[in-house]
Order: structure tokens, then sequence, then C-alpha cells
């Protein structure tokens, strides 16, 4: 009966409500993945638009989409008939010829790059297990259910079911800017079925499981997949176990993944499409321009037309003149309408499209390709123009839309400031104080911070340095903050195989390295991490181990992450969670001293144009947190329909009276030359868009430092959380506006939270 009931229950499982003709791929048996109902393609990926066969018909297809083109072989087609052209047969069509020639070997150059990048792609080289043994292949030659082996800073050949990893937990970090752009790293999962047993070629050759996934689709982010193992029953695969081709692997030494999706299946080449036909403004306008000339020529050509069959008409007496053609004064015209469309044909100067072609070849490899201004000295990059057909289009540029972190920043983290018990502590001098100050601007700083900067050193603070936060009255308070910041991560340590005592963190975000490397310089040393345990060291001479029994990791609907940990001497269950203040402040006992002066503290840091977070824990108690762990916790890591929902909701339950412990301060370095750069953009007349999640005083002062907001701007700020208020707001702002233009026009800047956004785009989307 219970049987009958789990299989009922599987049956209804998403994992198992697969599509019709789902793929199944067996691992070690290409004799099943080979049979013609599987219907698998090589790995090999073609990003060329033409090949030899298709390049010539293709091309002047493609050319002949041009107005002018098809004008120009009507003119040669005309100028064939002698009888009727006033011109030589050959007026037209050669300089057609040469034009047409000209943009088919333009066009065949470009391609051919593309050909050199897909073979170069084609033949790198990537390891796979056949027959118990590691073998080196080209990436055209892996196929569907080989094992592959990814070694660390390697890109996935293909999109893989990450079957083990190298490090603890069967984790795995990748990075994915080929796919999404984003460069901050991203978490992967080894399957728990796999992972434990099947570490070694010669266990992953004996390996038989089958997958059964979706057909291939471009959805990055979404996978419904299983996979069963000789006497085992199925498991889900979720897309974090899933290696998308491109994917970069990153602090962690290797993973074996089973290629699920090969070649023009996997989900990077379904998302980049064909190569489309690059159409300028300026050939647009061009067209339109032809085609306002095309209607003049015709209407002097049918002007001259009427006037000559009007002349015949009248002087039908000198047959003479049409001893070739007939006398009537309607042929005549039609005959002349056709001459003189020949002869009016130089209205449209074929040498427009010569002259354009050639400069925009010109401009392409002898300007932008051989601009030293454009080399990356860092990664030997020089600037490379894919095609030449759009090189105007960037004189055209009238809006930029940017991202912040690692776009306009460096994305290195530097621990700079925090505050404890209601105390400030760091000397620092940040590059936004230093900018407000050139710019005569007042930045609200703490009473003790004078302004000074300690050399290759961000954080300083000579009350606590080298040890001596032991001699402060809040020496407690400091210690578990700083006990916090080496335990409440995801961190994982490396150490050197000649130098043991030299550890080196791998960590998913910067912000987790930046405070793990500070709670390193306070005394608080990460030493090692398993799937079960944190050991860290304090003060080089007394070591502190935890058990690690749960990890409520960081997502956008949280914005905090959290660990439950068990000190392994006095046998106590802490919770400690650190996140963003707007959360973690409705998540504290209400009545703590420090919270007013935190808020402070965090309000000036913001100013100062650094990246915040706030520190809280909780000791709970071992009943509770039992019966949390079994009848939430538990039931919502293994529910396979809104996984994450349920988890948030786990998550919630236990996330309550936590007790303040301290907020960090965080700085990210804006990338070299961003200042001078915007200000150009912005004497070109681009109007720049920058989208942040930093706190609004953060965001402002981060745009003074890097010249999107100035002195002579006014700045709008729409922050309102209704639409009433958000209406009243912009009339204001309106008024202001209009009042500047008409006593001196002033540019005008506009801050806007994710709060009037949404408000915005629901406006939008009703009046739809």
């Amino acid at each position: 009966m219970f049987t009958d009931l789990i299989d009922k229950v599987k049956h209804k499982l998403p994992w198992n409500k697969l599509p019709a003709g789902a793929r199944k791929v067996h691992s070690n048996n290409q004799e099943i993945n080979k049979k013609r109902e599987n219907r698998f393609c090589n790995n090999s990926v073609s990003t060329a638009k033409y090949n030899l066969i298709s390049f010539i018909p293709k091309n002047l297809l493609e050319q002949f989409l041009r107005v002018a083109n098809i004008y120009f072989l009507i003119v040669s087609c005309l100028q064939s008939f002698s009888g009727l052209s006033p011109t030589g047969r050959v007026g037209t069509i050669i300089p057609l010829a040469f034009v047409v020639i000209f943009q088919m070997i333009k066009d065949g150059f470009e391609d051919v790059k593309r050909h050199i990048g897909d073979r170069q792609v084609n033949r790198a080289k990537t390891k796979v297990v056949r027959d118990g043994k590691e073998i080196q292949v080209r990436w055209q030659d892996v196929v569907v259910g080989d094992v592959v082996r990814v070694g660390k800073n390697e890109p996935s050949p293909c999109d893989l079911v990450c079957l083990t990893s190298s490090s603890p937990n069967g984790l795995c970090y990748i990075e994915t800017s080929q796919l999404d752009g984003e460069t901050n790293l991203k978490i992967r999962r080894a399957l728990p079925i796999t992972n434990d047993d099947y570490q070694t070629p010669e266990a992953l050759s004996k390996l038989k499981a089958c997958v059964t996934c979706e057909q291939p689709n471009d959805q990055l982010y979404k996978f419904i997949g299983k996979i069963k193992l000789e006497d085992e029953n199925d498991a889900p695969i979720e897309v974090e176990q899933i290696l998308l081709r491109g994917a970069i692997l990153k602090n962690t030494d290797h993973v074996y993944g089973l290629s699920i999706y090969t070649g023009k299946h996997s989900k990077l080449i379904m998302n980049s499409g064909d190569a489309p036909h690059k159409v300028s403004k300026v050939e647009r306008v061009t067209n339109y321009g032809i085609l306002g000339l095309f209607a003049l020529e015709l209407f002097v050509t049918l002007c001259c037309a009427i006037g000559i069959g009007m002349w015949q008409s009248r002087h039908s007496s000198m047959w003479y003149l049409y001893h070739e053609f007939s006398t009537s004064s309607t042929i005549v015209t039609l005959q002349g309408l056709v001459t003189f469309f020949i002869l009016f044909n130089n209205f449209i100067p074929i040498s427009l499209y010569v002259s354009m072609e050639f400069v925009k070849v010109l401009q392409a490899r002898w300007l932008i390709d051989q601009d030293l201004k454009m080399y990356h000295e860092e990664s030997d990059t020089c600037a490379s123009a894919r095609t030449s057909s759009l090189n105007e289009e960037l004189g055209q540029v009238e809006y930029i839309f940017s991202d912040k972190t690692g776009t306009l920043t460096q994305n290195v983290m530097e621990f700079f400031k925090f505050s404890v018990n209601g105390v400030s502590y760091g000397r620092g001098v940040t590059e936004v104080e230093r900018k407000m100050k050139t710019l005569n601007k007042s930045t609200p700083k703490s009473p003790s911070t004078p302004l000074k900067q300690v050399k290759d050193k961000p954080f300083h603070d000579e009350r606590i340095d080298d040890g001596k936060w032991e001699n402060q009255k809040d020496k407690d308070e400091l210690a578990k903050f700083f006990t916090l910041l080496a335990v409440c991560h995801t961190v994982i340590p490396e150490r050197s195989e000649s130098d043991p005592n030299d550890i080196t963190y791998q960590a998913s975000s910067p912000d987790e390295y930046a405070l793990v490397k500070a709670a390193s310089q306070f005394g608080f040393k990460f030493l090692s991490r398993t799937p079960n345990q944190i050991t860290i060291q304090v003060n080089d001479d007394k070591k502190q181990t935890f058990d690690v029994l749960n990890i409520l990791e960081f997502n956008s609907t949280r914005k905090r992450m959290s660990v439950i940990i068990k000190d392994v001497t006095s046998k106590k269950i802490y919770l400690q969670t650190k996140g963003a203040d707007s959360e973690i402040f409705k998540l504290l006992k209400p009545n703590q001293n420090q919270v007013h002066s935190t808020k402070e503290h965090l309000k000036q840091f913001a100013e100062q144009g650094l990246r915040t977070l706030l520190c809280a824990q909780v000791e709970l108690d071992p009943k509770e947190y039992q019966k949390w762990d079994q009848e939430v916790y538990q039931p919502a890591t293994t529910a396979l329909k809104d996984r994450e929902e349920e988890l948030t909701k786990a998550s919630q339950q236990i996330e309550k009276d936590l007790e303040l412990i301290g907020a960090t301060a965080i700085e990210d370095k804006l990338q070299d030359g961003v200042s001078d750069t915007i200000e150009c953009l912005a004497d070109a007349g681009i109007k720049i868009w920058v989208l942040t999640g930093d706190k609004q005083e953060t965001a402002i002062n981060i745009g003074y430092s890097c010249s999107i907001l100035s002195n002579e701007m006014d700045i709008l700020i729409l922050n309102q959380t209704d639409g009433d208020g958000l209406r009243r707001e912009l009339e204001r702002g309106m008024e202001g506006l209009l009042r500047g233009e008409e006593e001196e026009k002033k540019e005008t800047a506009v801050v806007i939270d994710g709060a009037c956004m949404e408000i915005f785009l629901k406006d939008v989307h009703s009046k739809k």
C-alpha cells in the first residue's frame, strides 16, 4: 500500500512531468546514445554567416536588399538594348559589379574571421573519461553521454550535469560572463548521489546512469530533469547542478560532468542565433534619400518623355529622324521614357556606395583595430571591429545604460570601516570623500575620524590595530563581531602545497572575501572548512571549532545569509546573519541601545560611498532548533516544487529576535579613468543611466565621484512609495525645470529608487 502511494506521489513531482519525447542520455553507453531516435548533434559550432555553397547567393541577396543596387541593376539591364540606350552598354554594369564585388570581398573577409574563431573553439582541448582513463580530445569530438573533466579556469565545452566536485560539499564556482555578462561568481553543486562515490576516472567509467531531461531550449535559468542510477531511485536534477557551455570554472580544482546538450543544442548557442544582416541608420537614411531621388528622376523622365512625344506629333513630317522607329507619338513617348530614364541614371550616384564601403573598411581595420588608446594591457587585448557595417552607429549613441559594480567600479572589495556597540572604527579616507572635498561638498564624518590614509592598508585604527582591541571596554562585543566575520560565510580556504600556513580564500562574492580577510587582520583567522565544521584561530594561539548545522543562503528576496553553528566547546547553538540593513533591522529584538547610533554610522558610511552590511546573531534553544530543523527546514530542502520559497519561509521562522552585533563598510574603488570618460561622454551630449543596489546616499555620492553628477546640476530625487506622492514630486520637479529654462538652462539629474520605478512600470503596463 505504501509503495503504491509513493509511486503516485512521485508521478506528480515536477521533474517527472517531462514533455513527450524527452531526451534520454546514458552515461558510458554510446551505442544507445547513437540510436537514430535520440538525434544528438555533434559538439562543433559555427557562428559564420556563409559557407562555400551559400556565400554567393546569400550575399547577393543581402546586397540587392539595397534600393540603389536594385536601381542600378535595372538600369544595367535597360542599357543592354542598344536602340533604346543613349549610353554605352557597360556604363553602369561595370561600376555596379565593382561595388558588389568589393562588398563581397569585405563580407567574405569578415566571415573568414568568424570561421577562424569557430575553428579555434572547435579544436580547443578538453578531457573526457573513456575506458577508465582521462584522454584529451577536441571540443568538437565531445559527444552526448561523455563524462567530461573541467579544470580550474577552464570553460565548459558543452552543457553538463555536474557529477562530482573536488571542493567540499560538492560545491564549485563558475563565472558566466559569456552567458549573461555577469562577472561575479555563482555557486553550483554536484549531484549528491554521485559526488561521494564517483571521484576518480576509474569509478566514473563504471557509472551507469540514465538522465531524462527536457529537449534543448534557450532557457538559461530553467531546467527539468532527473537521473537514475542502477538499483537506485530517481533523483531530481536542478538548474544549480547544470554547468552550461561557456561557463568558466573558478576557485575549484576540477569537476566531472555528464554531457547532455552539445553543439547547436547547447543553451549558449541557442541564445546566440544566426549572425544577422546589419544595416546602419546612415544606410537606412541613404535608402530613403535614394527613393526620393528616384521619384524625382521619374518625374523629370516623365516630363521629358511627354515633351518629346508632343514635339514629334507636331513635326511628324520629319520622317528621317525616326527611320528605325514608328512615327507614332505614343510609341515615341514610351521609347523616350526608357531612354531618358537611362540618361538620367546619374541622379543616383553609384560612387556614393563605393565611397561609403571604402571608408567603413578604413575605419574598422586601420582606425579602430589599430587604436592604441583602446588597447587593454592587462589582458593584452586590442579593439576588434567584428563588422564594419555599423561604424557610424558609434556616433549616434544617445543613451548609455550601465551597471555600477564591476563596470564603473573594479569589483575588488576592501574592508574599510565598521561599527560595534555604537562606536565607529576606521580612519581611512574613501575615494568619494576625496572627490567631495575637491568639489567642496560637505560629507558627514565621525568626529573621531581624521582625514588620513595608511598606504597599502585600507583599514587602520590605532585603537584596535595589532591586537589592541582587547584593551577596549567593549572587547567582548568586538570578539563577537570578529567571530561572526570569520564564521558566517561560504568561503573555501585553500592551502599552498609549498607552505601549509599560506592560506588563500576562494569566495563566490568579493564582499565575503573582504570580510574574511578583515577578520584575519584582527586575529580571527579562518583556517579550514569541512562539510560539517569550521575552524578558526584566535590570536595565533587558540583554535575554535564550530559545527555547521545549517546554511541559509543569500537570495534577492531575503537580502541576507545566515549560518546556524554549534560551538564545540560550549555546546551552545547560535544563528549568525549578515545582510542589508533594511531587512536585518526588522528582525532585531526591540529596545537595543546601539541601534540608533548604528543607523547614524550606516548613514555616514553610505555618504562616504561605502557598501554596508548589518551583522546580528541569536542564541537558539536546542529543543526549539531541533523541532524547526526536523519539521520545517529539512522538508523545505527536499521540496521539489517551489523549493526556494519554502526555504525562505523556513528561514523566516528561525531568523527573529536577533541581537545587533555591528555593521561593516566596504569600499569598491572606481575603475581607472571612469570620471574622465563619463565627463567626455556627457560633453558629447550622451545621457547616462546607472543601476546600483546601493543605498540612496551611496548612489548619489558615487555619482559625484565618477562625474555622473556635478555641482552645476539640479538633483531630482524620487523615493516616494505611493503614486500620489510621486505625482506631486514630479510636478514640483517639472516646475523647477521650467523655471530653470526661463532663467538659465541648467542640467537636471534624476535619482529614482526601485519602489518608484515599480510604480512607473505598473502605470505603463496598465495603460497598455
